[in-house]
């Protein structure tokens, strides 16, 4: 059977105190929702449980007789993947659990083993993986026997059918950098029947918060990865990395043809000479060569335009656009198109050793958002301008736009041209990657509410088949963020796994592994943030597009009563968890630390927006405050742009 679940995205908000914060109306009008090809509604991916007890015990009386078995030829996420089993499985029992080759394992149905990977025994057990089902991430749980079979069609999703296995069995679940939950003490564990197949709704998953780049551990145990895992860099870049393709010291000189007339991006015409066009195609196919043939592993690799609002103005890029309808992408399109062709060419003969599934990825981002595509009203469905400008078998688009308003989702009024744009890239392309965004990139020590769309984004973005998505936060804060980041980044990486995942429950989990006893009066400040927070995106402009930029810095957005009964809630979950420091010291030091981590948003906005409304002394044991929890939580940046040491230098 498949999990249903349903959910509302607006949490209930029941907090009296936020009355005095929060002036105007409490309830505020209904978004005005677009006629899209469908309204937001459960997606029901493959996620299929079945799960029955049995008379059998994988742990009996403190016991435990299994043993992990891995193919003796493991790769490196099987191993490490035994090697967390191992870990979590010892901390929840106290039993340690050998872990062996196939090449030394005998099999029956009476064997007791914990089956990690592709072991030379899946078929005598009947077990069958269906790759295309399972695509990378996927993985299936089976109970045959006596024995426990985790395995996915690659070794990435052997090791997510490990963390569910060690979820069902043990409670195991991975909240935050230092929170997470598990059943310990376990002297009495039976064996379930297990028929699971769970197949992610993105297939890759890639980090946004800076917290999870340098921790391995942490990020598998999110299921995220980073870019890098997935595609190739280019002269170490993967974004906006155009001009690493054909630099500008290297090919402008001789060819400025091939750069646009302001010189920020490339021209994908040549300004109109076909010739120059051509040794400009050869020229990146033949860098693309060397790096496939230096890289055999990795199927994506990007050709991503700079970081710019601007594109080529040339007659020719001018003609172009004016021919598809104002989209600038279709001259990107014809040019990447005949670079996967040469590449193809080249995989069929001298390049069979390097040959892949290989996908050219280029961005829908900014100038060239918009798709060549053409509507029809009466099928509610988009299709190509022309032949041309169909994205070749290795050609992909990596959708991203930050003129966006992610306060609110794809489905509703402020976004409805970006929606548009996404669906019309569905129609032109097989492979799609899809960036979206969840913080203030200005102002990273402020909340950014994008709980409310979050869900029906993902939900929109599904089903416009990407493969990847890319959920950026706090990107470059390499400490544990504030302002509810480690929510945002959890709930991130569950609703990439499955968008019909129920966000109120996954959140009343969050906060109770986070704070522990001091939970409830961090979901109190949590949701005084949510209740100002849709206020202001409805009467005090805090939405529109590019809200990620907006300057959150401002009176009419958190009252100066707002922010001083978020930190009565600090002060109170604080008093709720200091008799644990002596006591359990240990989860003590984690729930103080989490704590502090969320004082730090409304007070650095107290010292910022109200300095002049604030006493001397007042004022100044704020910045104290300040100053010591940066800090303890290690915090290295201000916003996107900027280092802390900025404000440090004025507190």
């Amino acid at each position: 059977m498949k999990i249903k679940r349903t959910l509302s995205v607006v949490f209930a908000l029941t907090l009296p105190i936020c009355a005095a914060a929060c002036s105007g109306p409490q309830q505020q009008e209904e978004s005005e929702v677009l006629p899209l090809w469908q309204q937001s509604e459960p997606y029901n991916g493959t996620h299929i449980y079945n799960i029955a007890e049995t008379d059998e015990w994988l742990v009996r009386g403190g016991v435990c007789d299994y043993v992990i078995v891995l193919p003796a030829q493991a790769e490196e996420y099987e191993i490490f993947a035994a090697s967390e089993l191992a870990q979590l499985f010892a901390e929840a029992t106290g039993c340690s659990l050998a872990v062996v080759g196939d090449d030394e394992f005998s099999y029956d149905t009476d064997a007791r083993a914990f089956a990690v990977g592709q072991v030379n025994f899946l078929g005598q057990a009947g077990i069958e993986l269906d790759a295309q089902l399972l695509g990378h991430s996927g993985f299936r749980i089976v109970t045959k026997g006596n024995s426990v079979f985790m395995a996915g069609a690659e070794a990435y999703g052997t090791m997510c059918a490990v963390y569910e296995f060690l979820h069902l069995t043990l409670g195991f679940e991975q909240y935050s950098s230092n929170a997470m939950s598990l059943d310990r003490g376990v002297t009495e564990l039976p064996l379930s029947f297990f028929d699971v197949t769970d197949v992610p709704d993105f297939q890759y998953r890639v980090r946004g918060y800076g917290f999870l780049d340098g921790d391995t551990t942490l990020r598998n145990r999110f299921r995220m990865q980073t870019i890098n895992e997935i595609a190739i860099p280019v002269d170490g870049s993967i974004h906006h990395n155009s001009f690493k393709w054909l630099p500008k010291e290297v090919w402008q000189s001789d060819h400025p043809e091939w750069y646009s007339e302001d010189g920020r991006q490339l021209c994908y015409t040549a300004h109109g000479d076909s010739d120059s066009l051509d040794e400009m195609v050869f020229e990146v196919t033949e860098k693309m060569k060397t790096i496939l043939m230096e890289d055999r592993d990795r199927q994506y690799i990007t050709i991503t335009h700079e970081d710019t609002q601007t594109w080529c103005t040339c007659t020719a890029c001018t003609a172009e656009r004016e021919r598809y309808g104002g989209a600038n992408s279709a001259v990107v399109i014809k040019f990447l198109n005949r670079v996967s062709r040469a590449v193809r060419s080249w995989f069929s003969g001298e390049g069979a050793a390097y040959a892949r599934d290989l996908k050219i990825l280029f961005f829908a981002y900014h100038q060239t958002n918009k798709p060549p595509v053409v509507y029809d009203a009466a099928t509610d469905s988009y299709s190509a301008i022309d032949e041309s400008v169909l994205c070749d078998e290795g050609v992909a688009v990596y959708f991203a736009e930050t003129n966006g308003d992610y306060t609110q989702s794809f489905y509703e009024r402020n976004n409805a041209e970006i929606a548009d744009n996404m669906r019309g890239w569905s129609a032109l392309c097989d492979t799609m990657f899809f960036w979206t965004y969840g913080v203030n990139f200005s102002y990273y020590l402020t909340p950014y509410n994008c709980f409310n769309s979050m869900q029906d984004t993902y939900r929109f973005a599904v089903r416009c088949n990407p493969v990847l998505i890319f959920d950026q936060g706090a990107h470059n804060e390499t400490a544990q963020p504030t302002a509810w980041g480690s929510l945002n980044a959890y709930l991130g990486a569950k609703l990439a796994w499955n968008v019909d995942s129920d966000v109120g429950a996954l959140t009343d989990a969050f906060f109770t592994a986070q704070f522990g006893k001091g939970a409830e009066s961090m979901r109190a400040m949590y949701d005084m943030f949510r209740m100002r927070a849709e206020y202001n995106e409805a009467y005090n402009g805090y939405s529109g597009s590019r809200s990620i930029f907006i300057d959150a810095l401002q009176e009419k957005f958190w009252s100066k009563g707002l922010l001083e009964n978020q930190l009565a809630c600090v002060q109170n979950a604080l008093e709720a968890i200091a008799p644990l420091a002596e006591d359990d010291p240990e989860n003590y030091n984690i729930y103080y630390r989490n704590i502090v981590a969320e004082r730090i948003s409304p007070v650095y906005m107290l010292t910022e927006i109200y300095a002049d409304k604030l006493k001397p002394a007042e004022l100044e044991a704020y910045r104290r405050m300040l100053r010591a929890d940066l800090e303890l939580i290690g915090t290295t940046r201000l916003n996107e742009k900027t280092e802390i040491g900025d404000l440090l230098n004025r507190l």
